[in-house]
């Protein structure tokens, strides 16, 4: 029997419907090719990805058409349900949740 290790893959998540951002650890196999199942939206800024994953309402099974806005530097990326940004470190997560709670607006 092989045991494969998990690697603890630190992903700040952005619920618009909630209009909360939180810090949280998402477990993964294969670190490199985890997200590229993922819909990737948009590189915020150099090394940091935004990928989406649709939203579902639990009672209906009916999507949920809530969006938020994200203002980078250069432009404003619109995203639709649950948006997640993987990071290399925890640290690097923790910091940019700060600068992301600046940046983003949600739809009201």
């Amino acid at each position: 029997m092989i045991i494969t290790e998990q690697t603890a893959i630190p992903v700040i998540s952005i619920n618009p419907l909630a209009k909360q951002i939180k810090f949280g650890e998402m477990e993964s196999l294969d670190k490199k090719s985890f997200f590229q199942s993922f819909l990737k939206i948009a590189d915020l800024e150099v090394g940091v990805s935004l990928y989406a994953l649709p939203f579902m309402d639990m009672q209906s099974g009916n999507m949920v058409n809530k969006k938020c806005f994200i203002c980078t530097d250069n432009d404003i990326v619109e995203t639709e349900g649950i948006g997640l940004i993987p990071f290399a470190d925890k640290d690097k997560a923790m910091m940019y949740m700060e600068k992301l709670k600046k940046m983003i607006e949600w739809q009201y």
